[in-house]
């Protein structure tokens, strides 16, 4: 019964995240926008599930990217990646001043806007995981059911 509840969940769970990605994207015009600048700042950040729960010193990077919606310029800050120790040089970021990166642009809310290559895919992959997640333990409560 357990498993059946966190099926629906996970279930429910990914074609809402889905629907909002899709809803997302189908609302959004691509474009591009140039890396304005990259900002550093001392973090604590926590280690992958394999190496267990502990944090440990990183420098996270932000980048600010500029670009044109409707004849107005507009300007976004998003995630850049993050580097062990604090104190790490900007040069460690994934994103670089002057780069030009893709965009998704919400047309009645530019300010919204995604960059393109990474925040789609993490909603997309979101999304897709928890509908696994979903798939795998309605089998499992299936198979379990059957054999009884």
């Amino acid at each position: 019964m357990l498993l059946r509840l966190l099926a629906g969940i996970a279930l429910v769970t990914g074609l809402v995240l889905g629907a909002h990605a899709a809803r997302f994207v189908a609302k959004s015009e691509r474009t591009e926008g140039v890396v304005e600048r990259i900002d550093a700042r001392d973090d604590r950040c926590n280690r992958s599930r394999k190496h267990g729960k502990r944090k440990y010193d990183c420098t996270r990077y932000t980048a600010a990217i500029r670009f044109a919606h409707a004849g107005r310029d507009y300007t976004v800050e998003v995630g850049a990646g993050k580097h062990k120790g604090h104190g790490q040089p900007l040069a460690n970021a994934d994103l670089r001043p002057g780069q030009r990166v893709p965009m998704l642009v919400p047309r009645d809310a530019p300010q919204d806007a995604l960059h393109g290559t990474g925040a789609s895919l993490r909603v997309w992959g979101g999304a897709l995981l928890a509908f696994l997640f979903a798939a795998v333990l309605a089998f499992v409560s299936f198979v379990r059911n059957r054999s009884r």
